[in-house]
């Protein structure tokens, strides 16, 4: 099993207050909604040289997010 890494970080209330109504609407806690984001920053990373897109589920509405 991999040794775990303890973190603190300081954020704004607002932000902690964002996360924490995040991470309940997902039914999850705030350090596992951090991993999710780091996960997918980092899937993003990876694929930076391609095109990312955001479709809708009905279809109708497909859109180009362009990252700086």
């Amino acid at each position: 099993m991999a040794a775990y890494k303890k973190l603190t970080i300081n954020l704004a209330p607002e932000v902690h207050e964002d996360l924490q109504r995040m991470a309940d609407e997902r039914g999850v806690t705030i350090t596992e909604l951090i991993r999710r984001a780091i996960a997918l920053d980092k899937f993003v990373y990876e694929h930076r040289d391609a095109d990312l897109l955001l479709r809708e589920r009905d279809g109708r509405e497909l859109r180009q997010i362009v990252l700086i």
